[in-house]
């Protein structure tokens, strides 16, 4: 499938328990990869992992470029936006720490977000 396309946009998720071979695929067939993913582990794995053979392959590989990357990017902005003091990892303590300092009610549609966070 990789090599009948250019792009090959992955909307399939959860990423870090399937994206990996489609990753893998599209380079091996010097298709460009874009998906939607919101999962910091998985983007960042897949960078370590595959950076030089994209680069070999001439393509790009392209996550967080959609929907699924706006919840984690709103709670950076909103820590910048509404922390007080010094922002230092161990100021920030733990998602769950954010969400009770600013009573913010979690959403149980978000839950893969929530799963996948490096802020916890």
């Amino acid at each position: 499938m990789c090599s009948q396309t250019k792009v090959l946009v992955n909307c399939c998720g959860p990423y870090r328990l399937y994206g990996e071979p489609v990753v893998r695929a599209a380079i091996e067939a010097k298709t460009h990869y874009v998906d939607v993913s919101g999962e910091p582990q998985f983007m960042e794995t897949m960078q370590l992992v595959y950076d030089a053979q994209a680069r070999e392959a001439g393509v790009y590989v392209v996550s967080a470029c959609g929907f699924d990357s706006v919840p984690n990017d709103m709670g950076v902005v909103f820590l910048q936006q509404n922390w007080e003091g010094k922002q230092s990892a161990s100021e920030y303590g733990n998602a769950s720490t954010i969400l009770t300092r600013h009573k913010l009610k979690f959403h149980p549609n978000h839950l893969d977000e929530w799963r996948s966070s490096t802020v916890r």
